[in-house]
């Protein structure tokens, strides 16, 4: 069959919420920024006309904002994936050994006291999650 087929960005599942636009804007006009100082070293030592650079810098614009959205809308799987976080007693490591092993990650918990003496430790391993290991890990120490 001859049919076309018109992918759109939602397809693809490209980020179009307003931070994501924003995002891929920003780095688009970074790079928009990049290609007129090049285009006006180009100009300058002959190698364009007067009216490349625009042209040029329009393109890598647009480009750039394109592929900026494309590049935020890939995805990594979760599923299989291992992580090792330390100062997992108290805080953010703690709050983040959680959301992580919610999310479907492996995680090997670094506390400084895995016994008794540490309560984020127990914390933990109260919640009884079985890809959530919990380990005692001293970064301080050259012995560990």
């Amino acid at each position: 069959r001859g049919d076309n087929i018109l992918v759109s960005a939602c397809d693809v599942g490209m980020d179009l919420s307003l931070d994501g636009v924003h995002r891929a804007l920003q780095r688009g006009l970074q790079v928009g920024l990049a290609s007129i100082v090049g285009g006006w070293f180009l100009l300058k030592i002959g190698l364009i006309s007067v009216q490349s650079p625009c042209y040029v810098s329009f393109l890598l614009i647009f480009l750039a904002t394109v592929i900026a959205l494309y590049v935020d809308s890939l995805r990594v799987e979760i599923r299989g994936k291992a992580v090792l976080i330390t100062g997992c007693d108290s805080g953010f490591g703690h709050a983040l050994a959680i959301r992580l092993e919610r999310m479907g990650f492996t995680v090997f918990a670094g506390c400084l006291f895995e016994s008794q003496e540490g309560e984020g430790a127990a914390k933990l391993k109260s919640l009884g999650r079985k890809d959530l290991h919990v380990i005692q890990l001293d970064v301080t120490s050259d012995e560990q």
